[in-house]
Formats: structure tokens, sequence, C-alpha cells
């Protein structure tokens, strides 16, 4: 094969390659955290609902989960148990637990050696009714005896919520809402530590619906509910106390009023606590036309004094620092040392955004602690992580990002083990009807273990940059624009003067404008693409216009100029069009491989 040969089998071979690369991106099994407390966020399944999944951590610092996912073409429940170190031990199907279309599962410890869970699906042998099921697993997640259906009370109600908290002596404390025609009822009944039924199903609220859960230290139960009206356009929240000795409801308090409106859906209400106070958080995402914003409100009062009367709510306000300067905890006038968190940033004077999805720690802690999906933002684009956010004496005072993941993280689950390390878990849209399960910790050990480059991070991370570098140079015909202006001028002086040489003042002229008519079109046909510099959101606000917007482009031009001398000085007769063509294909391709890859990467 001669030489021309060769070169024309390695170009066809390059562009066979360029074409090919778009299909060959990776994509990673782990995003990088948002905070210096967290370690990475590690991919450990698929759903198949944008629906919440649940997780309990053990003594021995495992983190057991379940969620919603697919098996034989089916929705069933998984479940993965995740070691101290932060590595996936144990993952398999629960399908034999199911009859059909699984949701909303929760997971409550029994002691040392079981776990209870609970979860909505079809009852057995009637698609038409949805029942709330209840079964006992051990530490390997395999089931101990067959599901209950703990809402079969002869009535054939569809239910539609359900909700599961610690109850005494290693049972639990289960509530359920129903529909019967167009009203809504409360139910609840108790399990011990063995799974056995002691109490229930028992009528609690005639017209009460989506309850939600939580124990304090002292073993009360504490419940939050929707009552709703005709309408259901707006729905009271009743707060109380449930005692499992009597299976009673305390004095009920109705604490507020949710406005959900028929262009809204309504996440929550979640109730958290802390040893002083109560929170009830919720969150409302617009739907139809207003679609793309998002509202969560929150409502604080002291623990034993709920509100006499409906209380107004105040709106969450989240910062949107995509990278935000994190100070200790006691500059912000937190609690330190009870929980696995060491820095945080103060949420200080923040405006109304897109916030919602809100979750709550269990149990009861110094401070309320708290999950939500927001967005954040850089210089050239945004996305929607899990943040967390602390609460103290009534206000959201600090907060701190989860993970660094692009798109919508949401659904998210907040557990923590007895040394005070908190795991999250959160299921992370990946493109339509695409559902990605991820997990965090702030544990030291899953943190050494997530944190640490492996092989194939080295391997993925090399492989989407050099995806993204063939990509870039895709992009040349779109950077045709910057010479289209210089080409038109250069061809009219070809077509007036002939070869324009650079012998005399006028070939010099005609260059100068060339070059001054391209970089008028580099930055003003396309200004954007210079925010996607690599380096851009590390710079104070003050210097990224100069930097990222004037330097930053003549740098790439300089790199034109100097490949444009080393024409113009070996070349024995250079023209202002030869002149040109050196200087504006290197301009364009070290922009492209600068700020293409940058921006394929996702910010």
């Amino acid at each position: 094969m001669n030489n021309k040969k060769l070169i024309r089998v390695l170009l066809l071979g390059a562009l066979a390659l360029l074409l090919f690369l778009p299909g060959c991106a990776t994509s990673s099994s782990k995003f990088d955290s948002g905070s210096p407390d967290w370690s990475r966020a590690l991919k450990i399944g698929v759903s198949t609902l944008n629906n919440q999944p649940t997780m309990i951590v053990d003594d021995a610092g495992r983190a057991h989960m379940v969620w919603v996912a697919a098996a034989g073409g089916e929705q069933v429940l998984q479940y993965t148990r995740i070691s101290p170190a932060g590595v996936v031990e144990l993952t398999h199907s629960l399908a034999e637990l199911t009859f059909g279309y699984p949701d909303t599962p929760h997971l409550v410890e029994a002691g040392a050696d079981r776990l209870h869970l609970a979860w909505l699906t079809r009852i057995a042998d009637n698609d038409h009714a949805q029942g709330f099921y209840h079964v006992m697993l051990d530490m390997d997640g395999q089931p101990q005896g067959a599901p209950r259906c703990l809402s079969d009370d002869g009535t054939g109600l569809v239910i539609t919520d359900g909700t599961l908290a610690p109850g005494p002596n290693n049972g639990a404390c289960a509530f359920w809402s129903s529909e019967l025609g167009a009203d809504a009822r409360l139910y609840g009944a108790d399990v011990d530590a063995t799974g056995a039924v002691t109490a229930g199903p028992r009528l609690l609220v005639p017209s009460g619906a989506v309850p939600f859960a939580q124990t304090d230290d002292q073993g009360q139960v504490h419940l939050i509910w929707q009552q709703l009206p005709s309408a259901q356009a707006d729905r009271t929240l009743y707060y109380s106390i449930y005692d499992p000795a009597t299976g009673k409801l305390g004095t009920a308090s109705a604490v507020t009023l949710v406005k959900v409106g028929s262009q809204n859906a309504l996440s929550g209400p979640a109730l958290g606590l802390t040893h002083t106070r109560a929170y009830v958080l919720w969150g409302l995402e617009a739907r139809g036309k207003f679609a793309g914003s998002a509202q969560t409100y929150y409502l604080s009062w002291e623990l034993g004094r709920p509100p006499q009367h409906i209380e107004a709510p105040a709106q969450l306000y989240m910062p949107t620092d995509y990278r935000p300067q994190y100070v200790s905890l006691g500059t912000l006038g937190l609690t330190e040392g009870t929980v696995g968190y060491t820095s945080l940033a103060a949420i200080g004077e923040a405006f109304p955004g897109y916030t919602t999805q809100p979750s709550v720690l269990a149990g009861q802690h110094p401070d309320l602690i708290a999950l939500v999906t927001t967005i954040v933002s850089t210089q050239r684009t945004s996305s929607q992580p899990v943040v967390l956010t602390v609460f103290a004496a009534g206000e959201p005072r600090a907060y701190q990002i989860v993970t660094r993941s692009p798109g919508l993280s949401t659904r998210s689950v907040l557990s923590m083990d007895r040394d005070g390390n908190l795991y999250a878990l959160w299921i992370h849209q990946a493109g339509p009807y695409n559902f990605e399960v991820y997990y965090a910790s702030t544990a030291p050990r899953v943190r050494e273990t997530l944190n640490a480059w492996t092989t194939e991070d080295v391997s993925l991370r090399s492989t989407d940059y050099v995806w993204n570098l063939g990509v870039a140079l895709g992009f040349f015909p779109l950077a045709m624009v910057w010479v289209f202006a210089s080409v038109i001028w250069l061809g009219l002086a070809y077509l007036i003067y002939g070869d324009v040489e650079l012998n005399d003042r006028r070939g010099w002229i005609v260059l100068a404008v060339a070059l001054a008519l391209h970089l008028f079109s580099k930055y003003f046909s396309m200004p954007g693409m210079f925010t996607f510099v690599p380096f851009i959101d590390v710079l104070p606000d003050a210097v990224v216009f100069i930097v990222g917007r004037v330097l930053t482009p003549l740098l790439f031009s300089g790199a034109g100029l100097l490949v444009m001398l080393v024409y113009l000085k070996r070349s024995e007769n250079p023209g202002a069009f030869g002149a040109y063509i050196a200087f504006a294909l290197v301009d364009i391709v070290v922009s492209l491989l600068i700020y293409i890859p940058t921006l394929l990467g996702g910010g």
C-alpha cells in the first residue's frame, strides 16, 4: 500500500471513528460529592418508577434499602444491602411479596436481627383493589413468612397511602388511608416484633388521608395527616399523638392549610422532630401550563404546644450556589458533634426558586435535618440535586449539597447510624422513564471507599473525555459562522486586487480587517460558549466576566496568531488568505476542544 492510500485509509478510519463515537458515550456509576462531608454517590440500581425508596441503617452500619424495580417485565420490590464500607453486599428481588404494582415501601428496624417492611400493592386475586401489606425480613432481606394485608377489614377499600413508624418493644405502628366514594378514611394497626398484628385495623379519622408518622425518644408516635374537603383543592393538616397502648389518637389540632389548587401536585406532608420542636414540610409542583415551578413550605411549633388555630406556613427559600462557602457549625450557631457533618453553608438571604420533595430524618434530634430537591446553578448550567437542609429554632439555618448530580434528583430519603453518620438514597432521572437509584454517606469508611479513584473511574473519565473531544470536532461546521464574514471580505479583496500578498501595506490591511471580522463574529455570534471554560466556576464573581468572556477567548486566538506568525516566517510568498486560514483553523479547533467537552460534561 503506497503512502497516499495509507493516508486515505487513515482519514476514512478517523472519520468513521468520529461518527461512531457519539454512540459510545459512557455513563459513570458515581457522581461527585457536593461537599467535603459526603462521599461520592454510587449508582446501586434502576427503578421503574419515580417512586419513594426506603432505607434504614442497622447498628452494624449496614444500609438496608428497598425500592420499586423491574423483573421479568413486571414491577417488583428490590432489596439491597450495602456494607459499612459502602460496598453492595446483597441485592435481590422480592417478587414473591407483590401481586402487582407495588408502591411506596417503608422499612423499620425490629431489633438486631429483623426488619419491618410495609408497602402498597394490589390485593391478591383482585385487580381493582389495593392494600397496605406487611412482612418481616431478616438482615439478608429474606421474607420471614407470608405477607399480611394490614388494611383488610372486609370492606374492600382502595388504599392510597400508607406509612410505618417504630412502635413499642421493636414493634411497628402502621397507618394508611383509603377511598370510599368521595370520602377518605385514616386507619391504624399495631404489629409486634414478630410481625403479628396486635391491634387493628382501627378507624382513626373518618375523613383523614395521607398520614405521616414519627416516633420520638419516649416512644410516642406523632402523626400528621390531611383532612380533605369536598372540593379537595385546599387541605387542612392535622396533628396529634397516637398511643399504641390504647390505639387512640390524642386531641387533634388543625395546624395549617395546604393550598393545592387544580394545577399542582403535592409531595408530603413530612413530619420532623427535634428535642424541642415539631416541623411539618410539604412541596407543591406545578403541572400543566405552569409546569417547571415548585415550592416547599414549612411550619414549626414547640413540642407539646401545637397551634390552637390554623397558622400560615412559611416558604423555604434556598440559595442556588453550585459551590457554596462551607463554614463550621459553631459559626452558624448549630449543634456540633452529634451528626455526621462538620461544615455547612449559611442559607442567608435566599430567593424563591425551584424547591420540592422534602423528606426528613426519622427520630428526634437536636436540629431538624431534611433533604430537598432544589435548583443550583453555575455560570453555564443548572441542575436539580439533593440538598441537605438544617432547621434550628423553627427556621431553616444552613445547607450543603449532597452530590453534584446533573439533571433531576428527587424522592430522597435520609437515615443515620448510631455514630451520627448520615446516609442518603434518592432517585435520579437519567432520561424519560429512566430512573436510577443512588446512594451516598458521610460515614468515614464509605467516603474512603467511594471517593477512592479506581481503574474503572479513570477509564470512564478518559473515555468520556476522548469521546467529548471527538464530538467537539463535529461542531466544526457550527463554528464556520466565525469565518463567514472574513471569507467574504477576503473573496472581495481577491476579486478587486487579485492575489493579496503580504509584501505591501494593502495586504496587511486586508489581513487585519479579516482578523477583526473574525474576532467580532466570534465574540457576538455565540457568546454563551465562553461560559464553558473548565475553571470558571472557581473564580470570584468580580473577575468571571473579564477572565471568561475576554481573556480566555483572546488566549485561544493568541494561539492562532502564533501559528500564523510561523506560517509568515516559513512561507516564501505569504498571502493574506493563507495567513488567515492558519489563524482561523487553530483558533476554532482550540476553542472547540476546550469549550465543547466542558459543555458536554454538564458544567
